[in-house]
């Protein structure tokens, strides 16, 4: 599935990050000129739950989260997390031993987020010279 979050684009020193809760996503490097036209709004970060970097163990650029549910599905576990106020579904491997209530690290591949205009639901993407280049 695909999984929702709610961020605000924010500017600051020519870097762009989206706030979401207290965690700041990065955006990949051919997104951070559009993103830059959202400064201080709300857009809606989408990442697929298959996507996403499940660790054990953490790492810099992964955020700290808390398992409610994990749903054993033989080829697949799928885990429900929460940021903020967003509840995520998370993609892991039937080896990935992880139990409710334990913390894991989540990283998002920059890569795999999508990006979109919270107001009219268009996705924000980077402009065609930067994807051709």
């Amino acid at each position: 599935p695909m999984n929702f979050l709610r961020g605000q684009v924010q500017s600051e020193d020519g870097s762009v990050k989206v706030k979401i809760g207290d965690f700041h996503l990065l955006p990949s490097e051919e997104m951070v000129e559009p993103l830059r036209g959202y400064d201080g709004k709300f857009i809606f970060v989408g990442i697929r739950a298959e996507n996403m970097e499940t660790l054990a163990s953490p790492v810099p650029d992964a955020l700290a989260v808390t398992v409610e549910v994990v749903e054993p599905l033989g080829s697949q576990n799928l885990l429900t997390i929460r940021i903020s106020e967003d509840v995520l579904k998370v993609s892991t491997h039937p080896d990935f031993k992880v139990h409710a209530h334990e913390t894991v690290y989540i990283r998002f591949p920059p890569a795999k987020i999508r990006w979109m205009d919270r107001d009219t639901g268009r996705a924000i993407a980077p402009s065609l010279d930067k994807v051709l280049a």
